[in-house]
């Protein structure tokens, strides 16, 4: 059985190379492994692999290798393996991945040919000592990453999502429980802070138009019901229309797609729109849902639980809650929705620039290229889905906090390549848009065009976060108003 066990992970050391060999090895962040490593780790490699393997089936392992326990050596370097993939290389690139298999256990193969020259030179106390030490800890960890995953599908919440969950996945997890109070108001029966969200086939108020709008908890931008950019525009001047907020804490551009094909198209609305929030939705589009996906869920660090639940601690520790969204809003004068000075800075400095600095790797760094176009085919997807049953199909761009904050835009500019395009993310995003015949506006100039609080800022996000406050959403409510009005043919106002 033994024996059995070292062949078989030699083979896996030997397929890994030589898959490592042939597929590419594009990344989209992480750590970058030299070009030349993925040519000659699997051309070194996978001969030495081939020759232990040879002998392990040759002849019984000598005894020196069998004392310090060759399948045991072979499991340590593979759980390695997968300790540098989750702690230096995510996200999950399967050419890295599986090159960094190959290396480990060609590591082992060489031990076991060394296998003598191993035990004169390591103390027998020394072998046995770090050979408990590495089962202990394969044990721990193993047995603690089983533990939180059957926590998490027993008891489903965000604190246990993964990176490359399925879009239904996290939106049946994440979405708000209906009749849980925010800011006093009850989560409609369907999961959205809103009202109750009417049927394909219920009446309307006569000439009232239905806009579905897609988005992030941006749409809520943590500021009561009465006050989200989508009940802000049903109160304007202007025709009667019905927002409904289909915002979803978590969503990214998939989520939204898949939204959009499960709960909006069939409730009759007339116009879509669809809210790019430019401060994290390009980094939603890193989610993998290709072949690799089942070995991702495993190894990277963005889905091993251990790492995922142990960052997001650490996060929520270093970070102040917002207003508690539990208790009432009176919506009195001098509250922090009429004054924002009245807001606690909710972030730190150093929280604020690591977020930006984020943002623009994301969006102009390694990898952003690929992450872009994802971006802009998710949407056509939306578009084209749209399209089929006649629903006019839009998309309003809101702003990252750093766009706004001058010294903030000043510091995460120097992150950006020299060879970028020219102009803001949302400067190539509409004219890439506007390509696939997608109209597409930008929030961006409306809210530096604001003018500035009594203190001379322009307070149209909370204070030190990347939400919007009261402010902010009536101004955007604006822009959403005149996005469904011209795509339901009718004149701005």
């Amino acid at each position: 059985m033994s024996r059995i066990a070292v062949l078989l992970l030699l083979a896996l050391g030997l397929v890994a190379g030589i898959l490592a060999w042939f597929l590419p090895a594009t990344r989209t962040g992480g750590v970058d492994v030299p070009p030349i490593a993925h040519s000659l780790l699997p051309v070194v490699g996978c001969p030495i692999t081939l020759l232990a393997a040879h002998r392990a089936s040759r002849a019984p392992l000598g005894r020196d290798a069998a004392s310090f326990g060759a399948t045991r050596l072979l499991l340590y370097l593979l759980a390695a393996a997968i300790a540098v993939q989750a702690l230096r290389l995510s996200p999950f690139v399967p050419a890295t991945f599986l090159l960094a298999v190959h290396a480990c256990l060609a590591l082992g193969a060489c031990l076991l040919l060394l296998g003598a020259r191993v035990a004169r030179a390591v103390p027998p106390r020394m072998r046995t000592a770090v050979d408990l030490t590495c089962g202990v800890a394969l044990f721990v960890f193993a047995g603690s990453e089983a533990g939180l995953r059957l926590i998490a599908w027993k008891r489903p919440q965000p604190l246990f999502s993964q990176v490359d969950e399925l879009p239904r996945t996290r939106l049946s997890r994440d979405r708000p429980k209906p009749g849980a109070l925010r800011f006093g108001f009850p989560v409609n029966a369907d999961g959205y802070v809103d009202d109750a969200f009417p049927s394909a086939g219920s009446p309307r108020p006569v000439g009232e138009r239905r806009i579905a709008v897609l988005g992030d908890e941006s749409l809520w931008g943590h500021v009561p019901h009465a006050l989200q950019p989508t009940t802000v525009a049903e109160s304007l001047p202007g025709p009667p229309a019905s927002y409904l907020d289909f915002g979803v804490p978590g969503a990214g551009p998939f989520e939204e797609l898949a939204l959009l094909e499960d709960d909006v198209l069939g409730r009759g609305v007339d116009a879509v729109v669809l809210t790019i929030d430019v401060g994290d939705d390009l980094t939603d589009v890193d989610r993998r849902y290709d072949d690799w996906r089942p070995l991702a869920l495993l190894v990277d660090r963005g889905n091993l639980l251990l790492t995922a639940v142990a960052d997001r601690v650490l996060a929520r520790l270093d970070t102040p809650p917002h207003p508690p969204e539990q208790e009432p809003w009176s919506g009195a004068d001098g509250d922090w929705t009429r004054d924002p000075t009245l807001e606690h800075p909710w972030l730190g400095d150093d929280a604020l620039l690591r977020r930006a600095r984020a943002r623009v790797l994301a969006t102009w760094g390694p990898g952003a290229d690929g992450r872009r176009e994802r971006l802009v085919s998710t949407v056509v997807a939306m578009r084209d889905r749209c399209a089929r049953t006649g629903v006019p199909f839009g998309v309003l761009l809101l702003p990252a906090a750093d766009q706004l904050d001058p010294a903030l835009r000043e510091l995460s500019s120097r992150e950006r390549p020299v060879d970028a395009p020219s102009g803001t993310f949302q400067d190539w995003l509409s004219r890439r848009l506007a390509s696939y015949d997608i109209l597409c506006r930008d929030a961006l100039p409306a809210l530096r065009a604001t003018a500035p609080w009594s203190d001379g800022r322009l307070h149209v996000f909370h204070d030190h976060d990347t939400e919007l406050n009261a402010r902010g959403a009536r101004i955007v409510a604006g822009l959403l108003q005149n996005l469904a009005r011209e795509l339901l043919g009718e004149s701005s106002r």
